[in-house]
């Protein structure tokens, strides 16, 4: 008897730590996996203030990876895991083909293209293309950033008005580098986003390119086909086209239309 009591209070008490397991597991259940978001240098500002209220708004974590397009593009084809990818319209295109992405991308924002030019004294308008030939061509020394979306349409541009694209006419430089680029890289004219513009030390900024060399950098954002958050992912890329988000990218100098 006392043998059959003690392997009735062995069981009873394995009974009790099971449902005690089980309550805490119903009280605290497991936690979401962050939301995990790929995105283009073009919108990194905007993301990283919206950040926070994203997250609040969400409930849930959110990681940022940011980098150019073209890099986060070879890391998703390598494998990487993500919920959201905001990237140009290229890399969304080939990711979307390639099965990463699914359909239905949205455009966030786009950003025009701008000259800043060394020194300080004001500069005039470049308002026609005679206006934007006399500048390139008359420049010594032309910077811009060797990655990211507005290479292809800047290098389009030099070409149109016979400027050589290679050194030592042009130097391709690193987005670390938008600062020095006139003042170590000793560039005359430095062509870059117009919200990166201001970055560059030493130099007078003129907004905006004519029109009809107004090659604008658009971003888009869509959802990894893979993701198992697809709810937040979608409410995600909603939340980038709220009012606030909106004003956040007109303060950087961008359109969210």
């Amino acid at each position: 008897m006392p043998r059959l009591a003690s392997r009735r209070h062995s069981s009873s008490r394995s009974l009790l730590v099971a449902c005690v397991v089980a309550a805490g597991t119903l009280a605290h259940p497991t936690a979401q996996q962050p939301l995990k978001v790929l995105a283009s240098n073009n919108v990194r500002p905007v993301l990283e203030m919206l950040h926070q209220d994203l997250e609040r708004q969400l409930h849930t974590s959110i990681t940022l990876g940011i980098d150019t397009s073209s890099a986060l593009r070879a890391r998703i084809n390598a494998g990487e895991a993500f919920d959201v990818a905001v990237l140009i319209p290229e890399a969304v295109a080939a990711l979307t083909s390639a099965g990463h992405l699914a359909p239905g991308a949205v455009e966030i924002v786009r950003s025009e293209i701008g000259v800043a030019l060394r020194g300080s004294a004001p500069a005039a308008a470049i308002r026609t293309d005679d206006d934007l030939r006399a500048l390139l061509t008359r420049a010594t020394a032309i910077a811009y950033l060797k990655d990211g979306a507005s290479r292809a349409p800047i290098g389009r541009m030099l070409e149109h008005f016979g400027v050589p694209t290679s050194p030592p006419t042009v130097t391709l430089f690193d987005e670390s580098r938008i600062p020095e680029s006139v003042e170590t890289l000793g560039a005359d004219v430095v062509i870059l986003r117009t919200n990166q513009l201001e970055l560059v030390r030493g130099a007078t900024v003129i907004r905006a390119l004519p029109p009809e060399w107004q090659g604008y950098v658009h971003i888009q954002a869509a959802v990894s086909a893979r993701t198992s958050q697809h709810a937040a992912s979608e409410a995600l890329i909603s939340a980038l086209q709220t009012p606030r988000a909106k004003s956040l990218f007109y303060a950087n100098d961008q359109e969210n239309q």
